[in-house]
């Protein structure tokens, strides 16, 4: 039986191997991208909005929801969705084959049909219920349903949700946020993130987040962000940290790039003073450190990388790039002056 000819083209799609890299690719394909190669391949385009909503299906499950309980009746609520439905999703009988053979990510499509999480959908605030992502032992990259991006650190969660006053992140721990523009009645969407006491009003950028019983801090890579505490409020520039203490909101004298050590594995010195690596590590590693070095020392720079994965290859890497020695002892680390 001849197939009819929107599934045959998406059939020559999926078996074109410049698609399945595309595909393959471990970060997210952003629209405009998808769009450009779409636009260059133009015998594919009738179907470029449906291979797009199984792509974007198949990645968020992959990096928010996990296991296949409840198979059967989830793939019965997919099966009459694909079937009966007035999207364009219901539009050919190749999607539900595909969606067939992914029947052990059922569980995540039957979630975001419930909860009316569509990708290409227009946005709509009272369609967003509240989801809850949490990386226990490992860090975790996410897409949430806006298109905004967050890798989390082991140890943390969040909770998200959509209402017609925005977008609303709580987190607990710590997480690198890329936050992605979007636009209702031409004016930008707000995105809001909440810790303890505080929290991080954004439009469009990315940022690191500590949020925890030890540290409550922020570190802007780009644009820019208002942060609220009581009746304190500091607007970041690019390459700032704000430390909620107490009360207050301070600056941190270090580069914001040194935060994102934890996610990227690499700590990325760029004049960067000895003084910046202790704070650092004073916020980072929990360790109590005694500093005897001199000024002069303290303010010495470099630039490089060191691999911050070896906690032993990080202390050494700084002791031999400052060429200072780093003794440890009992629950502290001494920091002085080599004398050799």
């Amino acid at each position: 039986m001849k197939l009819p000819e929107e599934d045959e083209l998406l059939h020559d799609l999926y078996e074109n191997q410049e698609f399945c890299k595309l595909l393959a690719r471990s970060e997210f394909v952003e629209q405009d991208e998808w769009e450009q190669w779409f636009a260059e391949r133009l015998a594919y385009r009738p179907v470029s909005y449906l291979a797009r909503t199984l792509y974007e299906l198949q990645y968020f499950e992959q990096s928010v929801f996990n296991g296949d309980a409840y198979a059967s009746e989830v793939w019965s609520a997919v099966d009459d969705f694909v079937e009966y439905s007035d999207s364009p999703v219901s539009r050919t009988s190749f999607l539900k084959r595909m969606v067939s053979s992914w029947i052990p990510y059922a569980a995540m499509i039957f979630a975001i049909l419930s909860l009316s999480i569509w990708f290409n959908m227009p946005l709509d605030y009272k369609s967003v219920d509240t989801i809850a992502i949490v990386s226990a032992i490992d860090q975790r990259s996410v897409s949430l349903p806006d298109g905004s991006r967050v890798i989390l650190n082991k140890g943390s969660q969040i909770k998200y949700r959509e209402d017609e006053q925005g977008r609303h992140l709580e987190l607990e721990g710590e997480a690198y946020l890329h936050v992605a523009k979007k636009i209702k009645d031409k004016v930008r969407v707000p995105f809001t993130v909440k810790g303890d006491g505080f929290e991080v009003k954004v439009l469009g950028t990315r940022f690191n987040m500590i949020n925890n019983k030890h540290v409550k801090l922020i570190a802007l890579d780009e644009g820019r962000v208002s942060v609220n505490q009581f009746d304190k409020k500091v607007i970041m520039a690019p390459g700032q940290v704000v430390k909620s203490e107490g009360n207050e909101l301070k600056l941190v004298p270090i580069k914001a790039v040194l935060m994102n050590a934890w996610h990227t594995g690499v700590l990325q010195l760029n004049n960067t003073s000895l003084h910046e690596i202790v704070t650092w590590l004073e916020i980072t590693q929990g360790v109590d450190i005694v500093n005897n070095l001199p000024k002069e020392i303290q303010g010495f720079t470099m630039s490089g990388e060191i691999d911050v994965r070896d906690q032993e290859n990080l202390y050494r890497s700084i002791s031999s790039i400052y060429n200072i020695e780093i003794v440890k002892e009992n629950d502290q680390i001494i920091f002085k002056k080599n004398n050799q």
